[in-house]
């Protein structure tokens, strides 16, 4: 992307780059080659895209994908917007393929308008507000939140290496066994009876072999993993929507809104309440 429109970069745990600019009357052209996989995060003012020495109209609520080799032009006329970037870094890309010994350079989404489906949209804008302050998520839930994107785009969207995706995910030997059990952490953010037990079975891996992986892979227990999601997702909410602190604690499985707050202010040392009035 272009100096000269005063770009400005943010680097998240060597997960995701969150790349960020405010058009102000801004009537040319912006130059992109990232590595990794670019998502412009909806809605962008976005006239038409350049690539492939192809130009395409894009609907500014759709999902469009790039990935960092191919490079492509963005063209805008007279936009006022900030415009949002979600890069998910190459290496972390490349890791989650390993079992297809796929590399991150390797896939390419041609035409780069993928899908206008809602719930990929949401995962996007989600992650991007995660990565910001005064949110500014843990490692663990970016990662989470990263690799579901991951997952569901890879296997679901169509690109260069779409069918051996969907092949070896309905075989079931992708994704392979971490990401696997974080897919299942996030699919039950929400679930107040979820347990080890549960967690294995969807995982299809021993309790055992479980912990002993997840430990090795993220760095703590599938517990603390997922606690902390849930105060991350909360402060999100206690920022972004008009719920109240009480639905708030039952949307993400909390048995009861005591239990809530003590979790929040253990991790934040204030409660839920506090919280959202600072950021008044």
């Amino acid at each position: 992307m272009a100096e000269a429109l005063h770009l400005k970069k943010t680097s998240k745990h060597g997960i995701i780059d969150l790349w960020e600019v405010q058009l102000k009357n801004y009537t040319g052209e912006l130059r992109c080659s990232l590595p990794g996989l670019e998502f412009l995060v909806p809605p962008y003012s976005v006239n038409q895209i350049r690539q492939n020495k192809k130009s395409y109209k894009v609907n500014p609520n759709s999902v469009v994908v790039f990935n960092g080799p191919e490079g492509h032009t963005e063209e805008f006329i007279n936009s006022n917007a900030s415009l949002k970037a979600v890069v998910i870094g190459a290496d972390y890309i490349s890791d989650l393929c390993e079992p297809l010994n796929i590399k991150s350079e390797e896939i390419e989404f041609n035409p780069c308008e993928v899908s206008c489906e809602p719930g990929l949209t949401h995962k996007i804008k989600l992650l991007a507000d995660l990565s910001e302050p005064p949110v500014e998520a843990t490692k663990f839930s970016l990662d989470c939140f990263t690799s579901d994107l991951l997952i569901t785009t890879l296997t679901q969207q169509k690109h260069s290496k779409s069918e051996l995706f969907t092949k070896e995910s309905n075989a079931g030997y992708f994704p392979a066994a971490l990401p696997r059990i974080k897919k299942v952490l996030h699919k039950n953010i929400e679930n107040p009876a979820f347990d080890l037990d549960e967690l294995a079975k969807d995982s299809g891996i021993s309790k055992f072999h479980l912990i002993r992986v997840f430990k090795k892979g993220a760095g703590t227990s599938p517990a603390k993993y997922l606690s902390q999601i849930k105060i991350d997702l909360a402060k999100h909410w206690l920022l972004k929507s008009e719920k109240s602190v009480l639905s708030i604690a039952m949307d993400l499985g909390f048995s009861d809104l005591s239990t809530f707050n003590k979790a929040f202010k253990k991790v934040l040392g204030i409660s839920p309440t506090a919280y959202k009035r600072s950021l008044r």
